[in-house]
């Protein structure tokens, strides 16, 4: 019974359409940053990141994240036991080579895991952009 559940589970962690990563904790020292080490991600999350077919478990963060991003998806992590530990929500740009904005939501799991759901929103920040540029264009042709 409880391998049919595992497997229910696995297929749709894998299945879903959204990013899923979880995260070990190296905590700060010395100045210096908390570390995150992958520990399971599911396809979704390697399709927004465009790391398909690479083995990202026990890789750090900064191995695969580009560097210009690190400090943000550092923080997002960071803070994840963050309003009445619901987690945090953050939206960032994800620089070259990705050229893509995501939304994040991470989850504290005890002290030393986090977990997050990814969701590529570069669609929608698109779709933004342009009704705010034909908004401002027809502010100025209506005066």
């Amino acid at each position: 019974m409880e391998q049919k559940r595992d497997d229910i589970f696995k297929s749709i962690f894998e299945g879903m359409p959204l990013g899923v990563a979880t995260y070990r904790v190296i905590p700060a020292s010395a100045g210096s940053p908390p570390v995150f080490v992958f520990e399971e991600a599911n396809e979704a999350f390697k399709r927004i990141l465009e790391v398909e077919g690479l083995h990202v478990e026990g890789k750090k963060v900064g191995e695969l994240i580009p560097s210009g991003n690190l400090d943000e998806w550092n923080r997002a992590l960071s803070f994840s036991a963050g309003p009445a530990a619901g987690g945090l929500q953050s939206e960032f740009f994800l620089n070259s080579p990705i050229h893509k904005w995501v939304h994040v939501r991470a989850y504290p799991i005890g002290d030393i895991r986090v977990a997050a759901i990814y969701t590529d929103i570069t669609h929608d920040k698109r779709l933004e952009s342009a009704l705010s540029l034909e908004r401002s264009f027809l502010k100025t042709v209506s005066y």
